[in-house]
This record gives C-alpha cells, sequence and structure tokens, in this order.
C-alpha cells in the first residue's frame, strides 16, 4: 500500500486529490472503509446488552428446537422425537 504525504491539516478537496493517486484496488478499499464509517456515524449505537441479544436472536434456533412436531392421524400433535 503505497503511503500518501499529506499535511496534518487536509481540506477535503485535498484528500480527494491525494486520494486519486491511489490504484484501483486500494481505491475500492478506501471507498468502503469510508462506507464502513459514514454508516457507523449514521446508524444509532445499541447498548451492549441489546447487541448480545440481537446477536443471539440472528444466530437462530437449535435444530432439535427448530423441528416442528407432525400432526398424527387423529389429527393432534407429536412430539419431535416420536416421528
Amino acid at each position: 500500500m503505497p503511503t500518501l504525504h499529506l499535511e496534518a491539516q487536509v481540506s477535503a478537496k485535498d484528500l480527494l486529490r491525494a486520494v486519486e493517486q491511489l490504484p484501483a484496488t486500494e481505491l475500492d478499499q478506501f471507498v468502503s472503509d469510508v462506507l464502513h464509517l459514514r454508516a457507523r456515524r449514521v446508524a444509532p449505537t445499541l447498548a451492549g446488552e441489546e447487541s448480545d441479544l440481537l446477536e443471539q436472536i440472528n444466530r437462530g434456533m437449535a435444530e432439535d428446537a427448530r423441528r416442528r412436531p407432525k400432526p398424527t392421524a387423529h389429527g393432534t400433535l407429536a412430539p419431535p422425537d416420536s416421528r
């Protein structure tokens, strides 16, 4: 990754000129990083506990908990392990 020489205080226009020097692959990575930065600033931040709960929800349920009981010939539901 090439190093760009910049002054301590850089205007947005100067930064753009420096970014113009990047090769295509590094420009793509830079753009991706900038978009992630913007998303973090714009998106609401969750408290640690909320974040943990959402992570658990998004992981999904264990295989046995997902299996649904099948109806029996009498119309009642059979427990999952009796299939």
